[in-house]
């Protein structure tokens, strides 16, 4: 098998990563913070446990998204067209080259600074109830929150966007 298959298939699979994991991490949260509330536990704990859970999905998160940017790249590049490509046909690999690099970069800054913040936040600063205490802490962590929840769903609608498209294209 040609090197470019080999990519193609690996772009193909980090992307169906990126799509699947942020949904069911997205549902899983979801489902934490309801069930904690109907059976009456402590918002705390709830936030702990979907903050240990994003912990663990953001490196594999991010691994993904980077493979997939990088693979969306070399296919803006190397796009895998089975005809002689048009200019149309061209410049969507490297719409969809932008979109996957736009990925990569929207996971690692994820990563990177607003939940790396959130998790120190919640290790250093004192809550009650669920929230921090302070109440510039709890602006910080909330803005770092919208954020999160934001590039995570970026990261659904471009990771099926791309899956979609890289599809079409070829």
């Amino acid at each position: 098998m040609k090197l470019a298959r080999w990519v193609h298939a690996l772009t193909d699979i980090a992307l169906g990563f990126c799509f699947g994991g942020s949904i069911v991490a997205a549902l899983a949260a979801t489902s934490i913070f309801r069930v904690s509330r109907e059976q009456a536990y402590d918002r705390g704990q709830a936030g702990v446990l979907a903050g240990e859970m994003f912990a663990q999905v953001g490196t594999p998160l991010l691994v993904a998204a980077a493979v997939a940017g990088l693979g969306c790249l070399y296919a803006g590049l190397h796009p895998p067209l089975q005809q002689l490509p048009g200019a149309f046909r061209r410049n969507l690999w490297r719409a969809m080259a932008a979109l996957g690099v736009a990925l990569a970069l929207a996971v690692g800054f994820m990563e990177a600074v607003s939940n790396r913040r959130m998790h120190e936040l919640r290790r250093e600063g004192r809550f009650e109830q669920g929230k921090p205490a302070n109440a510039a802490e709890q602006s910080e962590f909330d803005d770092l929150h919208r954020r999160a929840s934001a590039i995570y769903m970026f990261t659904i609608v471009s990771s099926a966007l791309l899956l979609g498209a890289r599809r079409v294209a070829t």
